[in-house]
Formats: structure tokens, sequence, C-alpha cells
């Protein structure tokens, strides 16, 4: 359940495909159509007239005589089938940077991942830092979050701006748009120790700023998600904040859903036993391995629950939660059983997606920040023969209360969208809603 666009850093294809030479139009139509109609993903719902839609459809894009005109008459044909998480994107949509040559990694830490401690962002129209971690490189330089960000080595966000602003209003954009936040954060980590970056940026008074920063080493786990797939560092903090009125919260933030993250919870849990309450951060979360969403939900319930149904060609699979009562190990577990208050944002997708809705739907959270991803199914991406992705399900994904997430996204309870303004003032009004709320003697929501 990993989304697969995390994985994948799309760029012209060497045989100039993208720049309007014959884009291989008979083969891309056979490639996509072939996926269409093994995806599965209609399965249960009011039938398509796929005959109807090859007849219109085959005719226009095998005959499409340039890039332009087949990458319209396909957006017509997956628009035409009507299901929201059909997208195809554009090969030069996220230019890719140019990798620079690596430097040898220091005795004894060629195998330690390491980053500059920034993360970033598309807000109000431009690329901003959303985080800065602190010890980092980035927090040593004072880069603050709200600074735009102009350059990563050579990647000029101008131009990609630009690329993502010609696209069409809809899925296609959306889906750029996050693919885009996951490479540009992709190349801000995964670095070797001492190898560096270079950015321009504008602080919050407007002045230009450069900067070159030296990869240190990650605080994370090293873990490898999908064999074969690159390796990625799974991230995990937590705090204890003291609440208005007295008591207090556990705060908790991960990066990826994966077995790390449930051990870490696990002990912090122990830690703070003196804390009922939970704040659960999955903001920038894009997924990772499902089966971590049924572990964690179960130090949150103490009656079997299930947090969605996923539809395949062979057949229904619920996502049954089962109270934990011991660790792996044999001794007693804490589970929590006072309120819980999950963040989100355009960002949280996939597992991140599916456990806020079935927290949400169940009435076990309340959910606070902005919509989430709407990227809930088990999709993945796949080249065309034209050299531009196609996104495509595998499967359909459904909420306790049979809502589909899918193209929807998780609505929050309370929407905290965050703003340029707020970054440079250092708040966050999700987060600060959310303890608002877990201070309140009526935020009770049941186990």
């Amino acid at each position: 359940m990993a989304l697969c666009l995390a994985l994948l850093a799309p760029s012209a294809r060497a045989d100039g495909s993208a720049r309007g030479e014959p884009p291989h139009a008979e083969e891309t139509f056979e490639f996509v159509w072939q996926k269409l109609r093994s995806s599965r993903f209609d399965e249960g719902r009011d039938s398509i007239d796929w005959a109807a839609l090859e007849a219109t459809h085959r005719p226009a894009i095998t005959g499409a005589g340039d890039l332009a005109a087949l990458r319209r008459e396909i957006n017509r044909l997956l628009q035409a089938v009507g299901v929201s998480h059909l997208a195809l994107i554009p090969s030069e949509a996220v230019p890719g940077p140019k990798r620079k040559s690596r430097p040898r990694a220091p005795e004894g830490q060629a195998d330690v991942r390491a980053d500059v401690g920034l993360q970033v962002s598309l807000l109000e129209g431009g690329v901003r830092v959303a985080r800065v971690l602190p010890g980092s490189a980035a927090a040593e330089a004072g880069i603050g979050t709200g600074w735009t960000v102009g350059a990563i080595d050579d990647w000029r966000m101008d131009e990609v701006l630009a690329s993502l602003g010609a696209l069409p209003e809809g899925r296609g954009r959306q889906l750029a748009r996050l693919q885009f936040e996951l490479h540009a954060n992709g190349r801000l980590e995964g670095l070797v120790v001492g190898e560096t970056v270079a950015l321009k940026l504008r602080d919050g008074r407007g002045r230009e700023r450069e900067a070159t920063l030296a990869a240190r080493p990650s605080d994370g786990t090293p873990l490898r998600l999908v064999p074969g797939m690159p390796e990625e560092t799974a991230r995990y903090s937590a705090a204890r904040v003291p609440l208005d009125g007295g008591g207090c919260a556990l705060q908790v933030a991960f990066n990826v859903w994966a077995q790390p993250a449930y051990q870490q919870l696990v002990a912090s849990l122990r830690e703070h036993a003196r804390c009922d309450r939970l704040v659960l951060d999955l903001r920038g979360n894009p997924g990772g391995q499902i089966w971590t969403i049924t572990a964690i939900a179960g130090l949150l319930y103490d009656k079997p629950t299930q947090l969605g149904t996923m539809s395949t060609d062979s057949g229904r699979l619920n996502l049954a939660v089962l109270p934990r009562r011991v660790a792996d190990d044999g001794s007693p577990l804490r589970t929590l059983h006072g309120p819980v208050a999950v963040l989100i944002d355009h960002g949280s997708a996939s597992s991140s997606e599916i456990f806020a809705g079935g927290l949400q739907a169940t009435g076990r959270a309340r959910v606070f920040g902005d919509t989430s991803a709407g990227m809930a199914l088990p999709a993945i991406t796949a080249r065309l023969p034209s050299g531009d992705w196609l996104y495509y399900p595998t499967a359909d994904m459904t909420d306790p209360g049979g809502r589909r997430i899918e193209g929807a996204g998780v609505q929050p309870d309370q929407a905290a969208r965050a703003s340029v303004a707020d970054l440079l003032a250092g708040r966050d009004l999700a987060l600060e809603a959310a303890l608002a709320w877990l201070s309140e003697p009526a935020s009770d929501t049941a186990p």
C-alpha cells in the first residue's frame, strides 16, 4: 500500500517523445486499454460500456499525430471512464534535477543515510519550507519555515511551477503536485554524509538568500518497504504536551507506515503512561505497509472492529482490528482509551487516509487539518510507450461506513489549512485546534 508515486521521478524520455516527436500512439492505446480492462475497479458498480468507449476513443488515440494530441485524447478516455483515481501524468510535469556526482562517504559511514533537515511543500503558488528539523544543517543555517525555495541545486522551482500550472485542473494536476513534493523532499534526503545541496531561497522579508548545506546522518530507521525499491528513512517523534486545565497528551508523528512506527508507539505509550490523550500527526505521510494500520489501531480500540474493506478480483478483504494485549515478547501492552486527534493534510495518502478515515467513521478519533490526498486505493503507476505515466487502481477501498475515500479524500472534522503567514509566524493551526479540543472535558471518543 505504499504510495507508488513516491518511488518515481519522471523525466523526458531519451528518445524525445516528450518533445513532440511520434508518440507511439497505437502501442500507448493498447497499453492503457489493457490496464483499464484488467484493473477491476468497476466491480460491483454501474456497468461501464467498454465496447462503446473503445469504439469512441480508439480511433482518436491511435490517430494522434503528436504527443499533445495523444495526451488530450487519453485524458478524454480517462474522463469518460469516470473514475477519479485514473490519471495521465506527463513525463516532464516534474522535471528531475541533474544528480551531482556523490562524494565518498567518511569511513564507517558508507551505509549511513543522511539529509539536510529540510522539507518543502507547495503552498499559495510557491514552493515553501514546511519543516526544519532541530539540530540539522538547515536549522544551523538559520533557514525558517515559510521561506520560499527558488532552486534546489540546478533544479529551478519557477520551471516546475510553470509546468504544473500548465496542466488542466483536476486529478492529473493534483497527482503531479503530490509527486513533485515527494520527489523534491527525496532530493533533500537519501544523501550520503557530507553530500551538499545548494539552495536559493527568499526569506520572510523577501530577501534573497543562498545556502549550501552538507548532509548529516539522518535521525531515523533505514528500511525498504518493497523489495527492489529504494531504501528510505522512517522517522518518528513523540513528546508530552501539557493541556490547558491539566493533564497531558502524547503527540506522535511518523512519516511512513512500517514496523518501526508500531514498535516506537508501544514504547511511547509506556513511557508516557500518565498521558491519556493522543495527537497523531499524519501530515505529509504518503502511506506504507497496510498491516501497520491494524497493528497501531489495535492499541487504540478495546473491542474488535474494522477500518474498511478492500475489494479485488480475488474477493473482499476486511481490515480487521483486534485489540492488542501483549507485545511480541509477551510483556503487557499499554493501550490508550482516551480521546484521539488525527492531523492530516494534502500529503496524507494511502494508508494514512485509510487509518484516519476508519477512526473517523467509527467515532474513535476527531480529524483536524486539510482534506487528504484522496489516493486511498491500492494503485500503481506504469510507464507508457509514449514516455508518460499512467496512474491506475488495482482494487477498490471503502471505509467502515461504505464511503469511498479515493478521489474525495478524508474530510477533516475541523478544517485548519496551513498558510505561508502561519509558517513564517511559527504557528501550527491544526495542532492548536487539536490540543484545544483535547483540553475540553467533553472531548471523549469511545474506544
